[in-house]
Parts: structure tokens; sequence; C-alpha cells
């Protein structure tokens, strides 16, 4: 189904959502905390640092799971540039 709406499979990026129709759009709670990711880089804080931050906040993953730095990594490295 999602692949006839232009989807090829695999799984929606962090900040976006799939709808009911198929279609693929921005997630805006997923890119609040994308945004608070990129800030607390900014600040200096280590992809680690910033996922266990995350985990103890309760901040939830996409998948319900529990942060990872590589995961923090590459939100990082997909909006670090969108604000500028």
């Amino acid at each position: 189904k999602t692949r006839k709406k232009g989807c090829n499979g695999g799984t929606i990026a962090f900040g976006k959502k799939l709808t009911k129709n198929g279609n693929v759009i921005p997630y805006v709670k997923e890119l609040k905390i994308a945004q608070k990711i990129v800030e607390l880089r900014n600040q200096g804080l280590t992809y680690e640092a910033i996922a266990d931050k995350l985990q103890i906040d309760a901040i939830p993953t996409k998948n319900g799971g529990r942060w990872h730095h590589f995961t923090v990594k590459k939100i990082y490295v997909r909006y670090k540039d969108q604000n500028r």
C-alpha cells in the first residue's frame, strides 16, 4: 500500500509520520524533540549524554524503545542545519 503512495518501504524517518491515506508529512511532536537534540548538542553535550537525558526525561523514541547515542547522532546530523 505505501509503495503505491511513493514510499519505497522501510521505516518513516524521525520527524515524519505516515497519514491514513499513505502520505508522509512532518510530525511536529518529533520535530520538537529533534530541535531539543540540536540545542543540547550545540551546548556541548555528547550524543551519549543527550540520549541519557532523553531517557531520564521519559521522552519517547519513535518506536517506544531506549534512546541510543547513534540514534541521537543520526537525528542531529539530519536536523542540525534546519534552522539556520
